[in-house]
């Protein structure tokens, strides 16, 4: 594994234990979200975020597309979490930094959250770069335009 030059890790629920519950926090306040912004009851806003989030990888790019929802908006509201249910875990920490080559975040979230759970993970100057949803305007993984994005910002 010397020879690796870069590696690259997925944030939300693989840093950390999906158990710890984190992201089942952001689905609620991204319901939330939707009840206020359009007006709608929970189960048709629980309806309308996973028709979106199928349609077009993300909730948030379908609230964009179909109702001209303001991202920093959306992600600074569904982010607004209790972070202590993310804990240290010493081991892949050390695994990570012990790797040869430089370590990136991709994710799907935005910068405020990446920092926020690499600061509870202990996980802050392991990696030397992050790749958040704003740098591919807002387009989410799996699309091919985003990876290859992130591999024009590696070089």
């Amino acid at each position: 594994m010397n020879n690796v030059t870069n590696w690259v890790f997925d944030l939300d629920n693989t840093l950390y234990k999906a158990e710890c519950g984190l992201f089942d926090k952001v689905h609620v306040l991204m319901g939330r979200y939707i009840e206020e912004k359009l007006g709608l009851a929970s189960g048709e806003a629980q309806a309308l975020r996973s028709k979106y989030y199928h349609q077009y990888g993300t909730t948030l790019r379908g609230l964009m597309m179909e109702h001209q929802i303001d991202p920093d908006d959306y992600l600074d509201y569904v982010h607004q979490i209790n972070y202590d249910v993310v804990s240290p875990d010493e081991k892949l920490g050390d695994t990570i930094k012990n790797l040869s080559g430089k370590k990136y975040i991709f994710t799907n979230a935005n910068y405020g959250h990446v920092e926020k759970v690499l600061d509870k993970l202990k996980m802050n100057n392991i990696f030397d770069g992050c790749f958040d949803i704003s740098e591919s305007d807002y387009l989410p993984k799996p699309h091919k335009d985003v990876y290859d994005a992130f591999q024009k910002n590696l070089t």
